[in-house]
């Protein structure tokens, strides 16, 4: 028999600080790591030209990978969001089938999260937004 009540609402609120905590502080590091990865071009000239002139023949391979791995952490930054929002509009769904449930839900998030476990945090500040180089 499925969980109703309390015991769904218990269900529920792990699933919320899943959608709400944990996958937004994830999402944030592989934007962060994306941003980080991208502020490195502003040394390209200083790595990769030549004192006479023109560009080393391991810039384009350099800047090409570079490219590649800042692609996988934006997107993957973006797709842990939508997980996120996903498993939020689930848990918003469920609560809304048992009126009980619904009830002692809003009641644990009055004052947005219960408490954290111990390793879990709420990020502080906006998210950065992935960038691309293309």
């Amino acid at each position: 028999m499925p969980e109703t009540g309390w015991r769904l609402a218990a269900e529920l609120s792990e699933l919320r600080m899943v959608g709400q905590v944990d996958l937004p502080a994830i999402s944030y590091t592989y934007a962060a790591l994306n941003n980080m990865i991208d502020d490195t071009a502003g040394n390209d000239a200083a790595a990769f030209s030549w004192s006479t002139g023109g560009w080393s023949q391991v810039y384009e391979p350099w800047n090409e990978l570079r490219s590649a791995y800042q692609e996988v952490l934006g997107k993957m930054s973006e797709n842990i969001d939508l997980a996120g929002g996903a498993l939020l509009r689930i848990v918003d769904h469920y609560a809304a089938t048992d009126d009980e449930a619904a009830d002692a839900l809003s009641r644990s998030w009055t004052n947005s999260t219960p408490p954290l476990l111990d390793g879990e945090y709420i990020v502080a500040g906006p998210h950065p937004e992935p960038r691309y180089r293309h």
